[in-house]
Order: C-alpha cells, then sequence, then structure tokens
C-alpha cells in the first residue's frame, strides 16, 4: 500500500534574504541552453547563403574585369539586400525569444511562508516546491509532505506505469522533466540545473519538436528542385558562351546571372519570417504558439476536437442533487437539512482530499460545509491509508481509523460504483433510472460508497476487494461558459467541424451539447465502443458522430489518429492529464494557460493564456490569414523567378541576335 499523510500543511520555505547568495553559488536552473542568435552570427548565416555568395563572386568578377562601375554598383546592391536581411532575421529572432518568456515553466515556489509562481529557472536548492497532479517537475527534490502520490518518470526509465512516492528514503525522490501523475506534495529542492539527474544524462527538457508541415515539405522540395535547375543551367549558359566567345570570365557572369533567377532564395525567407511574427502577434493577443509553423495548420484546420470540464465549461463545480439510496430520497442540494440525509456527502467529503484542490472535491467540501453550517467534521479521523483514483472507469478509496473498527468511504464513476457493490439487477434499474434523470440536465455523477473493516485485519491489495455498500450519488454541475455558445456558432461559420470529447456520463455529454450549441450528428459513442472498432470502423464512425462519452486518454488518442487518417487537420482543446496524448498526437493542441495542467500546457503546440475559447477563432482567423498572405507571397516570388529565368535562358539556348539580356546587376 502506498504510504500517504491525510493532512498537507504549507511549510515556511526559504527566506528572501537567501535567495541571491543561493542563485549566485548555484546559477541558473537550466541545464541546456540554446546558441543565442546574436548579430554577428545572423550577418555570417546572411553571407554564407548560396545567393549572396554567388554576389560576391559575381562582384569579385567585376572588379577583376576592371568594371569598377558595375562592381561598385553591385557592392552597394548587396549591402543593401544584406541589411534588410539582417533586419529582418533580427526582428524574427527578436520575436521568437520574445515568445520564449511567454512560454517559460512556471513553478509554485513557498518563500518566506507565502506562494508564489516564479519562473523555473529561479528555482535554487534549498526552495520548497508546491507540486499538483499534472504539474512537471521543475528540479530534482525530495518529497516533504504528500498525499496519494504517483510520478510517471517515462522520461527517465521508458516504462509508462506511474510509481508511487512515500517518505521512505529511496522512495522520496522527484526527478526534473518527470510527471506528477496524481496527487498533491511540497518537495524540497535538492538539485538543478547541470546537477539533475536528467542534466546528468544529458537530456533536455524542451518545447516538443513538431515534424515537417506539408507546406514546408512542399517550399522545401520546391526550391531544391529549382536550385538543382538553376545549377545546372550555370554550367549549361557558362559552357555555351566559352564554347562562344572564348571568355571564361564573361562566361561565369553570364552563368551567374541565370543561376541567381532560377533560385527564389525569398521563400525561406518569406516562410520563416511570417511564421516568426505570426507567433509574436498572437502572443500579444493571449495566445502562446509553442511552434511557429503551427501557424499554416491553424490556417488550415477542419476539425476542433472539445473537452468539456475546463474547457466549455467553468469548472466550478456547485453539488445541485443528490440520491439518497439507503432512503430512497432524491433531493435539491437546498433542501438537504437532516443527518440522515447527509451521509452521501459524508462519505463523499472522506473519499476526498483533506485540503481538496480538485474542482469536484472542493465542491463537496463547500456542499458539506454549508449544510452543517461550518462544523466540517469537528472530531476529524485519522487517515490511516489511501488507494489513488485508478481503473477504467476510475474511483479512489480513503481508509479511516476509529476506536471500534476502520472506516473506509470511495467515490468514482457511478458505473464502477454500482460494480463494486454488487447490487442486485432490480435496484441498479432502480439506480439507473435517477441517474439518467440527473445527467439529462446536465450533471456530472458521482457514485459513493461506504464499507467497515476490521482494525487487525490487514487490508485488501485492491481497492474493489472491500464489502462495499452503495450509498447514493451526487450530481455536481459544472456550468457552460458564457461566451461558449457564440464561440462555437463562429467556428461553425468558419467551415470548422466540432467534436466534443468528455470522460462524463452519456446523457451528461448530451445535455452539454444541446446547451452549447454543439451538432449531435449521427449517433453517441462511448469510450469502451471506440476501442472496440477496427481503425477502418472507427475512420467511418467519426465521419458522422460528433459526441464521445466515457473517453480516457487512449479512446481520444485513438480518435485523433483516426480524423488524421481521413485527412483532416485537427485541433484539440483539454486541460487535464489525461488530454496529454491527444493534445500531442493532434495536428494543433490547444492548452488552457490559466487551470491547465503542466502536461497540458507542455504537450499543447497552442495556449491561451485566459482559457477564453474565443481566442481559438481569433487564432484561427488569423493563421488563415498568414496563410493566404504566404500563399500569395510565394506565388509573387516564382511569378518573378519564372519570367526572369524564361528571359535569360531562351535567347542564349536559341542561338537569337542578343543572346545575353540580363547581367548579374
Amino acid at each position: 500500500m502506498p504510504e500517504t499523510i491525510g493532512t498537507i500543511q504549507k511549510p515556511s520555505g526559504l527566506a528572501e534574504a537567501e535567495i541571491r547568495n543561493l542563485q549566485y553559488k548555484f546559477g541558473k536552473n537550466i541545464f541546456f541552453t540554446e546558441r543565442s542568435r546574436t548579430f554577428l552570427t545572423i550577418s555570417w548565416e546572411i553571407v554564407s547563403e548560396p545567393m549572396f555568395i554567388i554576389l560576391v563572386v559575381a562582384c569579385a568578377l567585376y572588379f577583376i574585369l576592371g568594371k569598377l562601375s558595375e562592381g561598385i554598383m553591385m557592392l552597394l546592391a548587396m549591402m543593401m539586400v544584406a541589411a534588410i536581411s539582417v533586419y529582418q532575421e533580427w526582428k524574427s529572432t527578436v520575436a521568437l525569444k520574445a515568445l520564449k518568456e511567454y512560454t517559460e515553466p512556471m513553478a509554485i515556489a513557498i518563500r518566506g511562508g507565502i506562494e508564489k509562481e516564479i519562473s523555473s529557472e529561479e528555482l535554487v536548492p534549498g526552495d520548497v516546491i508546491l507540486l499538483e497532479e499534472g504539474s512537471k517537475i521543475p528540479a530534482d527534490a525530495m518529497i516533504i509532505q504528500m498525499n496519494d502520490l504517483t510520478v510517471n518518470e517515462s522520461i527517465l526509465t521508458g516504462e509508462p506505469v506511474p510509481v508511487e512516492k512515500n517518505l521512505n528514503g529511496g522512495n522520496n525522490r522527484l526527478y526534473q522533466g518527470t510527471i506528477l501523475n496524481t496527487g498533491k506534495c511540497y518537495a524540497k529542492v535538492i538539485a538543478t540545473g547541470n546537477d539533475t539527474t536528467l542534466g546528468k544524462l544529458g537530456k533536455t527538457v524542451q518545447a516538443l519538436i513538431s515534424p515537417p508541415t506539408r507546406l514546408q515539405q512542399q517550399i522545401d522540395s520546391f526550391v531544391r528542385k529549382l536550385a538543382f535547375f538553376g545549377f545546372s543551367g550555370f554550367f549549361t549558359v557558362c559552357l555555351i558562351n566559352y564554347l562562344n566567345n572564348q571568355n571564361l570570365i564573361q562566361s561565369l557572369l553570364l552563368g551567374l546571372t541565370l543561376a541567381m533567377s532560377a533560385i527564389p532564395e525569398e521563400i525561406p525567407i518569406a516562410f520563416s519570417s511570417f511564421m516568426a511574427l505570426g507567433s509574436y502577434y498572437l502572443a500579444r493577443k493571449g495566445i502562446i504558439t509553442r511552434h511557429p509553423v503551427t501557424i499554416e495548420n491553424l490556417g488550415t484546420v477542419t476539425v476542433i476536437c472539445l473537452d468539456k470540464t475546463g474547457t466549455i465549461t467553468q469548472n466550478k463545480m456547485e453539488v445541485k442533487t443528490l440520491f439518497d439510496y439507503k432512503n430512497g430520497l432524491l433531493l435539491e442540494a437546498g433542501n438537504i437539512s437532516t443527518p440522515q440525509n447527509i451521509s452521501v456527502l459524508h462519505y463523499a467529503l472522506l473519499a476526498s482530499e483533506t485540503k481538496p484542490f480538485d474542482a469536484m472535491e472542493k465542491a463537496i467540501t463547500e456542499a458539506y460545509d454549508k449544510l452543517t453550517h461550518g462544523e466540517l467534521l469537528k472530531e476529524p479521523l485519522p487517515m490511516v491509508s489511501e488507494y489513488p483514483l485508478s481503473g477504467r472507469p476510475p474511483m479512489m478509496t480513503h481508509v479511516y481509523e476509529s476506536k471500534s473498527e476502520k472506516i473506509v468511504a470511495t467515490k468514482g464513476a457511478l458505473e464502477r460504483i454500482i460494480r463494486v457493490c454488487k447490487l442486485p439487477a432490480d435496484a441498479v434499474e432502480k439506480i439507473n433510472l435517477h441517474s439518467k434523470s440527473m445527467a439529462s440536465n446536465g450533471y456530472r455523477l458521482l457514485g459513493v460508497a461506504s464499507a467497515g473493516y476490521s482494525k487487525s485485519e490487514p487490508l485488501p491489495v485492491n481497492q474493489d476487494d472491500f464489502e462495499w455498500n452503495f450509498e447514493g450519488i451526487l450530481a455536481l454541475y459544472d456550468p457552460p461558459k458564457e461566451n461558449i455558445s457564440a464561440v462555437l456558432s463562429d467556428l461553425y461559420k468558419a467551415g470548422i467541424t466540432i467534436k466534443l470529447l468528455t470522460g462524463d456520463y452519456p446523457e451528461t455529454a448530451v445535455s452539454i451539447a444541446k446547451q452549447t450549441g454543439i451538432l449531435q450528428g449521427e449517433s453517441l459513442v462511448t469510450g469502451e465502443q471506440v476501442m472496440l472498432f477496427s481503425d477502418e470502423q472507427l475512420r467511418e464512425k467519426v465521419k458522422t458522430t460528433n459526441i464521445f462519452a466515457r473517453m480516457f486518454p487512449e479512446a481520444k488518442l485513438k480518435v485523433i489518429e483516426a480524423l488524421k487518417d481521413n485527412g483532416e487537420i485537427t485541433a484539440m482543446s483539454g486541460d487535464g492529464v489525461n488530454d496529454g496524448p491527444a493534445l500531442k498526437s493532434a495536428n494543433i493542441g490547444i492548452a488552457m494557460g490559466k487551470k491547465g495542467t503542466e502536461i497540458a500546457r507542455q504537450a499543447a503546440s497552442l495556449i491561451l493564456t485566459d482559457d477564453n475559447l474565443e481566442k481559438i477563432v481569433e487564432a484561427v482567423r488569423q493563421g488563415r490569414k498568414i496563410y493566404n498572405n504566404l500563399t500569395k507571397a510565394t506565388r509573387y516570388i516564382v511569378s518573378i523567378h519564372i519570367p526572369i529565368l524564361l528571359t535569360a535562358s531562351v535567347p542564349l539556348l536559341l542561338g537569337w541576335k542578343f543572346t545575353n539580356i540580363f547581367t548579374p546587376i
């Protein structure tokens, strides 16, 4: 059993006076730094370009031939072109630098007893940090206090199974770059920068590297082909001119003319500049693009998949209704007044964290506190063990010890709770009637159960193995965001298909879809059904299905892959740990910047700083604008080079009277 403690108390952390000395001693919490692009490095990149080298050769040949006026004119033109290119590259570099500052990972440190959100670069050994579910661990640390802690250490070990942590030596270490899978803890930083385990292994924790986009690949292929054609033409023109006039230097000049006319060197510059400056523009609007090439996909997105909780809803849970199974009562939260009617809430509270950080647990705590007039468990029982949230669908269990026995409380997905309680068929039918009635109002449902257990008996390994007694159902309501209907309407007007992927009950998903204006499509599909479909069946199903309920990470990922296989440019929005795989797989992963978990933000390519989905509409609008402008720029560049290429080559190849119309100048 994982060792846990029931109460987390805030440590005082380092005093502010200590920080400066520690930062001087240990430096920044950075173990990988990209080579900075200075004015000199940008200038070198410009002058080492093939086109610039061609210009230098042409200029040198003019001076060798004694044509000083042409040489000076060429030199001035080169300086002007180089100055423009350096300025544009510097502007793009500044934009990317500002973008990096926007996306710098943050950490919550306790300094002088006060929680402060700081850049993870500023952490020093001795800092106490607060970590919650979904957080990426910013430095090597040692656990001080914890609740229900498991960590995904796959970046170090390659094993995707979460590792249980406790306060015992050897199992109380947290490593930079790993992800807090469940729970919450305070931990003391023991190593930063190159001294971390990850730093010593020489691995980097940088933003996800996106593969080249379709347009990038097309542009790269096009430029390479024209470059090959240009250099082939260079040798051909040189040879023909030399055979005609026996003047090697003059032939080289004319060959260089053709090469310069064929190579569209402006296209890569235009592409990188458009993307970088577009990203910077969006960042100023509160839309952070972690990879500039995301802009291209934004302009062509055809499907957007939305998570429900925290994305289209406010993630402000409130207990609205409960079903008291033992007394056969269905009650509105405001009508619960007697102790007999609050047993469902009581056990739900016992199955929650003492200091909740989950929106549902906060709602349960607030409802219980309100109904008991502020008397929240006057004499709290000591928690002796905890089973973390696990299983499909999930549940979690807390074990307390009273004078006579152990008291066990659990809450979780209603189907799971019904299953572990082993209720008769008629009772299940009765419960399902009530649950469907509550879910049809858009409520999120939680099953609650309790068990008694002997103090002397060892606890079962699996939480399903207690002798559970079904207590009832809690219905919580998370209202849609105020502007969500208008946002979804704008997306539909833009020709984008919307699909809802949620872990909620099917009736809840349908109700939220109706409230927000999501078109329901032909049918509703659950996560279990998604996993049973063959790839071909799922590709057909996602064409006509817009609502996916009871979804889990693997199912969400499979739906995203099916949409991409259908040729859709797919965006996925989410804020939770379970959204991470789908966010990473989508052409555009969109994470919530305020309430989203760190793993969601790291997996996404687009971050909404204020969680306002209206920004998606703006992002798509700007993406299309930038994409269209880039397309126009590419057409314009090509339309310049092809006529010049023909004018420079056709007279020579056909033996016209005036064979060499253009010069390098």
